[in-house]
């Protein structure tokens, strides 16, 4: 599993995977270009995502956003309120999910602003400066935006062909039509959108602080423990301790287990049994995991037989598991270094990269 495709998953459909589990959303829509709607009703259909239907985006945002209203009326026969929010805008909690949708059914239209970073200028068809924009009296329009149903079809169905070419805010289209003013709510600094190559760095951070989560399993040395969950949580990691793979939790995206000695039939047996679990688990984020097997030994000669041993088998592991789970190894002779086997573990899960899998690190 390589995580730049989580981060693009993610960015296509966090939106509606974030929302699937709340109880008062009933459909969503996603619309996307037609050439890659296949792909996504695949992953709709991989990830359980039973609320969510795929309609064909049109050649700009507002045809678009009125393909989704009219597929959603096709779908749901009863609807109260509509929200909009954008693939590029991944980052969204479910407080402001409720927050904008309550505003939208007391007020009829409601929106997410943000203060402006930057002043607003206007340039003169010979590249001077023609005025500029107190910042302090305008923001940013953000997303999510809500609407009752009834308003924002309204407002749609008025649209000229000028509106759905080159009109951006639906706030504006519904104050135009409905004579309907959106309540506005101050958002948080979350809610920005991935825009340029960049940006996919900024949520690929953002991204794993939200959804990595760790499973430290029969780890008896208390001082690695302590070490583990101490990188691991200063890295905005997710930790939990397991006396057993059997206990694990919903949406781990690493387990770390503890080994005394190097049993293939067994890692294999643990490693199907976690793909499986993974695999079959509803509504999850990402296809797979990393395990990581930590062996420990005191004597150089057992040392040496472990470090083939695992050599031996990280072709076979690495072979069995490709792009479902990545199986990795950490050997070490002293216990004293838990420190850097604790950075060791933390590069490994925050990266979640398939290129490690069947590999061998010495601590």
């Amino acid at each position: 599993m390589i995580f730049a495709l989580f981060v693009i998953a993610i960015i296509l459909s966090s939106s509606s995977s974030r929302v699937v589990g709340i109880s008062w959303v009933q459909k969503i829509i996603v619309t996307v270009a037609e050439e890659y709607s296949e792909s996504l009703e695949d992953l709709v259909s991989q990830h359980l995502l039973d609320k969510v239907h795929v309609a064909i985006a049109g050649a700009t945002r507002h045809r678009s956003i009125y393909n989704g209203i009219r597929t959603l009326s096709s779908v749901c026969e009863e609807l109260d309120i509509i929200l909009v929010n954008e693939a590029a805008r991944p980052i969204v909690s479910e407080s402001v999910i409720q927050e904008v949708a309550l505003a939208a059914q007391k007020y009829g239209a409601a929106g997410i602003v943000r203060p402006l970073v930057s002043t607003v200028v206007a340039v003169n068809s010979d590249n001077f400066l023609k005025h500029s924009l107190d910042r302090n009296l305008y923001h940013a329009s953000e997303m999510p935006q809500g609407f009752k149903h009834d308003i924002i079809k309204k407002a749609y169905e008025m649209c000229t062909n000028d509106d759905f070419e080159n009109g951006s805010e639906c706030l504006q289209l519904v104050q135009k039509y409905t004579n309907v003013n959106a309540y506005l709510i101050d958002g948080p600094s979350s809610l920005w959108k991935v825009t340029y190559r960049k940006d996919l760095y900024t949520a690929e951070g953002t991204l794993k602080e939200k959804f990595l989560k760790v499973g430290l399993v029969n780890i008896p040395d208390s001082n690695l423990v302590a070490a583990l969950k101490s990188h691991l949580v200063d890295h905005h990691i997710e930790v939990c301790t397991l006396d057993s793979a059997d206990q694990l939790p919903k949406q781990l995206t690493s387990v770390v287990l503890s080994q005394s000695t190097v049993n293939l039939d067994e890692i294999l047996e643990t490693t199907e049994e976690l793909a499986q679990v993974w695999t079959e688990e509803p509504g999850r984020f990402i296809a797979g995991g990393t395990v990581i097997y930590l062996f420990h030994t005191s004597e150089e000669d057992c040392f040496a037989d472990i470090w083939d041993q695992l050599q031996k088998s990280a072709e076979t592991l690495a072979d069995s598991f490709k792009d479902s789970i990545s199986p990795i190894f950490i050997l070490t002779k002293d216990n004293k270094n838990v420190t850097r086997i604790a950075k060791i573990v933390k590069s490994l899960v925050w990266e979640m990269s398939d290129t490690y899998a069947g590999q061998v690190f010495i601590a």
